[in-house]
Order: structure tokens, then C-alpha cells, then sequence
């Protein structure tokens, strides 16, 4: 899995330039909500493979898209 996501990451990052501030404060224990700051498609994935190394990430899906016939296979590696 850390794989697949560095290599997300890498992909993502040609066409995106990615700035990940604040990791300071995910040293501690606590559990953490990451939300994107508007809707797109992409922002979870983004936020995905850059907080995967620093913190341990359960990424959520509605039904719609775990149903969907071209997604659900991915969505069975995480």
C-alpha cells in the first residue's frame, strides 16, 4: 500500500504543487477529521497520499461511489 501511494503522489504531483502545513500538530494520539476545503474529485486522494506517512488514514467513500463498477475495485485495495 505505501507503494501504490508513492506512486499516487508522484503522478498527482506533475500536475498539481502540493504544500502540506501544520504537521506539528499531528504528533500526538488524537484522532483527526481532514476535510478538503471545497469539493473536487481529486483533493482526497491528494490529502490521502501526503498524510498516509505521517499519520494513519481510514479514507471514507459514499455507496454511490464504492458501487460503482470502475471504482470498486480500487476501493477493495485500500
Amino acid at each position: 500500500m505505501k507503494l501504490l501511494s508513492k506512486i499516487l503522489r508522484r503522478l498527482l504531483s506533475f500536475r498539481y504543487k502540493v504544500e502540506i502545513k501544520g504537521t506539528e500538530l499531528l504528533d500526538d494520539d488524537s484522532t483527526c477529521l481532514f476535510m478538503p476545503s471545497h469539493v473536487a474529485l481529486v483533493d482526497p486522494m491528494i490529502m490521502y497520499t501526503f498524510l498516509r506517512e505521517k499519520v494513519k488514514v481510514y479514507p471514507l467513500a459514499t455507496r454511490q461511489y464504492y458501487d460503482n463498477i470502475f471504482l470498486k475495485p480500487f476501493f477493495k485495495l485500500f
